[in-house]
């Protein structure tokens, strides 16, 4: 503790009790920031009220999705999340031991209201703290949090907040202008032409051989899906919301959470968490890139069931007759390739086999992508050029 911070102490014995409230309260703020500063020092840390005024009280017409918020602090747009955690399933056994010991030892020495209010709030911030630690990734140890890696193919994450006066925790993203895929695929929110879907399907896959490949150990997000997958000013694309993403592979769980359409077969009959149940909903997304279609229509079907009913068969002419009148009716009119489309939908069938040992890995998918006879632009571009992309 600093030696203003005594002072400020000192200084309360010629105050009331409103004005001595009033000082334990900042002062609480003020160490708390601090604490969390010192720590997590590359992230910007913003003031709880610098959130409620960016989103008018976290108004709910501020409210994008779920508990995300559009925000404007000093001019610029923000997405800013309301954690949703259950503090204790976050920590590990030990975790919990420590901190409980401490805090009750602590809670019977104290023999004041005051002083007990504040072992509340410091519980509350430690294990929030645990939290925000699981969040940035440190040691990339992930388990229900928010994994934090730095990839372009990733939302990106720009700090975060803790109230004081709860110990909830936000955290601050970079806002994307376009929405989701979902919104553009499903929603009529305008067309995407077929140079579009494919840049887009190379982005969402560079974006998951990264935290495949890349990541110690590995991590899979869970919860791949079109709603999931934003698009910016260019219409590129990025990997948001990572609340169900876990660490290690061919975990075993019986929680079994996601979204009906996208769900590998192994994990929902087996609670296997692996890097293929990503590889199995990535190949969802290409389907509905591929279609139009959602991944589960108003009669309870599954896309990637209908899409091994178009590509079963040994007999190419009769699978691509099937595919030309299966895809969407707007890519129908647009000047694609057949072996292109065959190509994008030869991969997403692969993705989707009910057998999680034969998909492909993801650095085998973009590979495959990259390869596409119509990729002749520079993905790292604003604009289309005539620059082919080589495959590595």
């Amino acid at each position: 503790m600093e030696d203003r911070d005594y002072e400020v102490i000192n200084g309360q014995q010629t105050l009331g009790k409103g004005g001595r409230r009033e000082v334990l309260k900042g002062l609480e703020q003020n160490m708390l920031l601090a604490d969390v500063s010192e720590t997590l020092d590359k992230y910007k840390v913003y003031e709880i009220d610098e959130l409620k005024k960016a989103t008018n009280g976290f108004d709910e017409r501020c409210v994008i999705q779920g508990s995300v918020y559009k925000g404007c602090i000093d001019g610029k747009l923000f997405a800013i999340k309301k954690m949703k955690w259950n503090a204790y399933e976050e920590l590990k056994i030990l975790q919990k031991v420590a901190v409980m010991v401490v805090f009750c030892w602590c809670y019977m020495v104290v023999k004041n209201d005051e002083g007990k209010r504040l072992l509340v709030l410091w519980l509350k911030v430690v294990v929030n703290m645990v939290c925000l630690v699981v969040v940035m990734g440190w040691g990339n140890n992930v388990s229900g949090g928010e994994v934090w890696v730095n990839h372009g193919n990733l939302v990106r994450l720009e700090g975060f907040s803790i109230d004081p006066e709860d110990g909830s925790c936000f955290l601050v993203y970079e806002y994307i202008d376009n929405e989701s895929l979902h919104s553009w695929l499903h929603e009529n929110k305008g067309k995407l032409n077929w140079k579009t879907r494919l840049r887009i399907s190379i982005d969402v896959a560079n974006g998951l051989q990264y935290i495949h490949e890349h990541t110690r150990p590995q991590v899979v997000h869970k919860d791949i899906k079109s709603s999931n997958i934003l698009l910016d000013t260019n219409m590129r694309a990025k990997i948001a919301n990572f609340g169900l993403a876990r660490s290690g592979c061919n975990a075993i769980t019986m929680h079994i959470v996601g979204t009906q359409g996208y769900i590998a077969p192994e994990y929902m009959i087996d609670g296997v968490v692996s890097p293929k149940m990503d590889v199995f909903s990535f190949g969802v997304i290409l389907l509905e890139l591929l279609s139009g279609r959602e991944a589960i229509n108003e009669d309870g079907k599954v896309l990637w069931v209908s899409a091994h009913e178009i590509w079963e068969g040994t007999n190419e002419d009769e699978k691509v007759k099937k595919l030309m009148g299966w895809i969407d009716e707007f890519l129908q009119k647009q000047s694609c390739s057949v072996e292109a489309l065959t190509n994008m939908m030869a991969i997403a069938a692969a993705c989707v086999n009910k057998d999680p040992s034969k998909r492909p890995s993801m650095v085998d998918v973009v590979y495959a992508l990259c390869k596409s006879d119509d990729l002749f632009y520079d993905i790292s571009g604003n604009e289309f050029s005539s620059s082919p992309v080589i495959a590595r």
